[in-house]
């Protein structure tokens, strides 16, 4: 992973690569939306403790019929992401994120899963507790709660002369530890990051799970030192990526797995799997499996 300052300047590059490239290619990058799906929700099943393959994913937004062989709540979770990712794009660069698009993306996210406290924030002495490998982590009462929301937003608006990566990790990582809502926070925060890139005309990233432990670890080093550097790791990480990923689509190359690539090329696979790793090649992982672009001859 390179270093947050290299960070900060191949995203901007790759950003004004990606908007010169984006011009009367809207369908394609609905289309990439939609395949991504999947993958999106199996990585916030693993995060959240479960553990459920892509293709029963992909069986349960597919084939309705078949959902009968899985349980209700997974069942419900993964209609409920594909909604909300869904309306997302709908909703793109119309409103801005506040208390009232928060309640509805959990009114979505939680539908079925947590009838009782659903689309609306903690109140009196309800309480929000998180326990993680790292640490174990109680949210705040709801009256200073409020406080801490209204401080994450204003704070984010208000920060625009700081790189897109700085801003969404401690957007992220104070609304995670307001945990506004009873159930849930960590979907409503994830998709929240999301929706705030989309608006400001950034594709949309993946948090994995592989990233499980230095995830939490970053709400750590938040709570304890106020900083934010591993979760902009994590984001800056995951923005490259996608970056990557759509921009080999946009220029119209052949993508292939670097395993064939490094074949074809005749170089080590561990070599250049390294280089994807530190994404120092444009190298992009798609369900899991690492590609990359490749100029098509004419």
């Amino acid at each position: 992973m390179p270093k947050l300052s290299t960070s900060f300047e191949q995203i901007n590059t790759l950003q004004r690569r990606y908007r010169k490239a984006l011009p009367g290619r809207d369908f394609l990058l609905h289309r990439l939306f939609r395949e991504e799906i999947a993958e999106v929700v199996y990585h916030s099943h693993c995060l959240q403790g479960g553990e459920i393959s892509y293709k029963k994913i992909e069986q349960i937004l597919q084939d309705r019929d078949s959902q009968r062989s899985f349980l209700k709540s997974e069942i419900a979770e993964i209609e409920n992401l594909e909604r909300s990712l869904l309306l997302m794009q709908e909703d793109e660069a119309k409103a801005e994120l506040n208390r009232e698009k928060m309640t509805s993306l959990h009114e979505i996210l939680m539908l079925n899963l947590d009838q009782k406290t659903l689309g609306r924030f903690r109140k009196n002495k309800e309480r929000a507790r998180v326990k993680t490998d790292v640490e174990e982590y109680s949210g705040p009462s709801p009256t200073k709660m409020h406080d801490l929301l209204e401080d994450a937003l204003v704070d984010y608006y208000s920060s625009h002369h700081e790189g897109i990566t700085k801003r969404l990790a401690r957007f992220h990582l104070a609304f995670a530890n307001a945990r506004p809502f009873t159930d849930g926070n960590g979907r409503v925060a994830r998709n929240a990051v999301n929706y705030l890139l989309m608006r400001d005309g950034f594709p949309t990233i993946i948090f994995r799970k592989w990233d499980q432990r230095k995830y939490n670890e970053a709400f750590k080093e938040f709570n304890e030192k106020s900083l934010t550097k591993k979760m902009e790791e994590i984001i800056s990480s995951a923005l490259i990526d996608s970056l990557h990923k759509r921009l080999a689509y946009l220029d119209n190359k052949k993508i292939v797995t670097l395993a064939d690539y490094a074949r074809s090329k005749k170089l080590s696979p561990s070599a250049l799997l390294n280089k994807a790793k530190r994404q120092t090649i444009e190298a992009f992982l798609e369900q899991d499996v690492w590609k990359i672009g490749v100029v098509q001859k004419k």
